[in-house]
């Protein structure tokens, strides 16, 4: 029977940073995922302990793909003059 390996916050950051050094999840990533519900976690007491093999399987799950049809009617560029100051502003002339 595997046992559930559940962490806090700070512990799953500490472990993902120890599998990748140069991840950029954080403790506070990990938190906001929480409170916006897409992961899951248990409280005891103050503490919410997330289990570490699903943030890994929510990592390594790619975001569903939203397609957006546009017609050649809707505008969907953007104005010339916008664009020139857009270039002028990045240094492109």
């Amino acid at each position: 029977m595997d046992i559930p390996r559940m962490r806090i916050a700070k512990e799953i950051a500490k472990e993902i940073k120890a599998l990748d050094p140069n991840t950029g999840l954080s403790e506070s990533s990990i938190r906001r995922l929480v409170k916006e519900g897409k992961l899951e976690s248990v409280q005891i007491g103050n503490r919410h302990l997330i289990n570490l093999d699903s943030v890994i399987e929510f990592l390594n799950t790619p975001p569903p793909v939203t397609i957006i049809n546009t017609t050649p009617d809707e505008k969907s560029h953007v104005p010339m003059d916008r664009m020139q100051e857009f270039k002028k502003n990045i240094g492109m002339r």
